[in-house]
């Protein structure tokens, strides 16, 4: 039976859970998946999608491009890359299909903002795009909109981004698929002007550690200003038969904007427990990171667990079965709600 991609809204629900002591063997909360989230079941995407871009905008779900694996070329290894957009309404529980991106297009990054879903980098198998788009959802006439914006600096897939305030920071990636190293690029551009003042700028990255492909990022209070979160991502090396591999990492780090000494923006803070890339991550409460599917190289950690990482103590939770024995390949912020796909299969009959 085929795979679906299901998306499913949790509701948060805050208990103690996540005022665990910092992570060990006894900081491990058992059974916790029932007090920590309620999850409720919508309607399924029609086939499996990956590497996606996915969002908000004017209170639709957004889900442009990726890939499509049919079951029976899998093996093979061969991917098909789309150009379609899709946008659900939770109100009628439905989902608009029909709308197209210029050309395929999956595995770059996306943030949600007040004036649309932004779509940023990435490849369509042959190439990695510098592109920028902006798509707004029109509710009463049921159509979406296309906005192009700045290009980035350089063509950039596998990256993540996020926004603070109202500026995106983009961070990693790849420039072309046959790269031997990853990137190592912070970008941000600032929002709320006329389209001919936006423009992308190119600053410090992280001075530490290397440059990375897929890090896992987040936008949470550090205990003065709203600051961007970035940990783990990918390393790429070239192994003794001359191929590319790609090596999880676990340093992470924080950058506060808003620190007039620029030089003091980022901060190296504790890694993360084991090597991670490319996962989900919500910021929750005032001063809670939580990051889904956090299985990782130790063979105890379970697809549905949740790390949750405090920024004020700067301590990490592992949260066992948080995700309710969901095997989450997306999580974001919508409203009070978390937003996730959950591929652990078809389960529209599931019951939560």
């Amino acid at each position: 039976m085929e795979k679906r991609f299901c998306w499913k809204i949790a509701i948060f629900v805050f208990t103690s859970v996540l005022l665990l002591v910092p992570l060990t063997d006894a900081a491990v909360k058992k059974d916790s998946a029932e007090s920590l989230f309620q999850w409720q079941s919508y309607s399924s995407l029609s086939q499996p999608v990956e590497g996606a871009f996915i969002g908000i905008t004017n209170g639709a779900l957004i889900v442009a491009g990726g890939i499509y694996s049919p079951e029976e070329s899998q093996e093979e290894g061969r991917r098909n890359y789309l150009d379609s957009v899709s946008v659900f309404e939770p109100g009628p529980n439905k989902w608009h299909t029909g709308f197209k991106l210029q050309h395929t297009l999956a595995y770059g990054s996306s943030v949600s903002t007040s004036d649309g879903m932004i779509l940023i980098g990435g490849t369509d198998g042959k190439q990695c795009y510098a592109t920028v788009t902006r798509l707004r959802w029109d509710n009463l006439e049921g159509k979406l909109k296309f906005e192009s914006l700045p290009d980035l600096p350089r063509p950039c897939a596998y990256s993540s981004a996020a926004l603070v305030n109202n500026t995106i920071y983009v961070a990693g990636g790849r420039d072309s698929l046959g790269a031997k190293t990853a990137m190592k690029n912070f970008w941000a551009m600032e929002l709320g002007k006329p389209l001919d003042q936006l423009k992308w700028e190119v600053l410090p990255a992280w001075p530490e550690g290397q440059g990375r492909l897929l890090p896992v990022t987040a936008v949470q209070n550090s205990g003065e200003h709203d600051s961007f979160y970035i940990f783990g991502g990918s390393r790429l090396t070239v192994g003794p038969d001359g191929k590319v591999k790609r090596l999880n990492l676990t340093d992470s780090y924080r950058y506060d904007p808003f620190l007039r000494n620029k030089s003091q923006r980022w901060k190296k803070v504790l890694d993360v427990p084991w090597p991670l890339a490319g996962l989900p991550a919500v910021s929750m409460g005032d001063s809670h990171i939580l990051i889904f599917a956090a299985a990782g190289a130790d063979i105890l950690n379970e697809a549905d667990d949740v790390l949750s990482y405090h920024t004020i103590t700067n301590t990490w939770v592992k949260l066992a079965h948080a995700a309710g024995g969901m095997n989450v390949s997306r999580a974001f912020r919508w409203a009070n709600r978390i937003v996730i796909f959950d591929d652990t299969g078809s389960s529209a009959d599931r019951k939560t």
